[in-house]
């Protein structure tokens, strides 16, 4: 069942106002796209503590969630890309205490895959099944094969919250195992959460020290974070670079957040291969989650991946064909390595592919 189409039709058919209860970049997109379905928002809602007083948002109130639904029966439609499941409860608890409010908590965000082409992943999948499910065959668990069936479904039907993993993102504990003289690329270091996590798993297995980590990071506000957050690691390279199948310079969108990536406008980067900047070096592990790079950093990466077969935590649901791209070129590249998925949100975001 496609819920979203569901909820599109009983809000119509509906005589109450609807609004939307979030007043970020996704309750923009998800207010323009009911709009194209016909359905008129009459403002937005935030929580008292959020609320910054008479505020506009996208040319339209926002009010205090808990004062207006006290006097309007409406329809409430969440617009967060993220909602912990005590968080949820809370709200439809909050909607449940008012007659006739309704409530509807969707995955907007897997659902809008490109804006602009809000049908954009049901014509990818229809045009892209068979290679999915060949995807599914060579996929070696069936955690993995489940974890793939949910994110399509997602995708396909706005369900926002299906099973996710519980473990660290890119160390799934029954995938990625870490051995002794490590050296780890971190492409999308971001601010060193994912550096700080490989040093301390390593410690905590006793194979602690590594041999050196490159940590890869465009955003300068991001790449100053990284370094203080590093100061005390020893062997870790921060390189203020944005990763890419050559060296040179790009556009990018740098707003200090984990969104910032590359454009056709935006300020102007440097960025660079893997392969120019790892030359002879025996890399065990590398790490992409650079917001819709990583085809082409795979393909800067070539003769690293055919040279050293590392192991490969590569994040696939940035662009609408990244699970089908991806996967092939990797196997294209070594036919050998076996390959995994697991998503690590309850929607249908934060997906990694492993290789090894």
């Amino acid at each position: 069942m496609n819920f979203i189409e569901k909820m599109i039709d009983e809000v119509k058919a509906s005589e109450l106002p609807t609004i939307l209860y979030g007043s970020g970049a996704l309750s923009v997109i998800v207010s323009k796209y009911l709009e194209e379905k016909g359905i008129s928002i009459i403002g937005f809602a935030a929580d008292r503590e959020y609320y910054k007083g008479n505020s506009m948002h996208d040319g339209k109130p926002v009010y205090i969630l808990e004062e207006y639904i006290a006097e309007n029966p409406c329809n409430i439609i969440l617009a967060f890309s993220y909602l912990s499941l005590e968080w949820e409860n809370k709200i439809r608890n909050k909607a449940a205490a008012y007659q006739d409010t309704k409530i509807y908590i969707l995955d907007f965000q897997a659902y809008l895959s490109l804006v602009g082409d809000h049908t954009s992943y049901e014509t990818f999948y229809k045009n892209n099944k068979q290679t999915l499910e060949k995807l599914r065959d060579e996929l070696c668990d069936e955690n993995s094969k489940s974890a793939l069936d949910d994110f399509i479904e997602q995708k396909l039907t706005g369900t926002y919250r299906k099973p996710f993993s519980n473990d660290p993102q890119y160390f799934e504990s029954d995938i990625i195992g870490l051995s002794d003289n490590e050296i780890f690329i971190d492409c999308g270091a971001f601010t060193g959460d994912t550096v700080i996590e490989f040093a301390e798993r390593l410690k905590q297995s006793g194979k602690f020290p590594y041999k050196k980590v490159y940590a890869l990071e465009p955003d300068p506000q991001n790449a100053e974070e990284l370094n203080k957050n590093l100061k005390d690691y020893e062997n870790v390279t921060v390189i203020v670079k944005g990763v890419y199948d050559h060296t040179g310079i790009l556009h990018f969108t740098a707003d200090a957040n984990s969104g910032s990536r590359i454009t056709d406008d935006g300020i102007e980067i440097e960025v660079t291969s893997i392969d120019d900047i790892i030359q002879d070096d025996n890399v065990t592990f590398i790490k992409m989650d650079i917001e819709g790079s990583e085809l082409m950093a795979l393909k800067g990466a070539e003769k690293t991946i055919r040279r050293c077969k590392p192991k490969l935590a590569i994040c696939v649901y940035h662009r609408v064909e990244d699970l089908t791209t991806i996967p092939q070129y990797i196997k294209s590249l070594n036919p050998d390595y076996r390959l995994y998925f697991r998503k690590y949100w309850p929607n249908a975001l934060e997906a990694v592919l492993y290789a090894v």
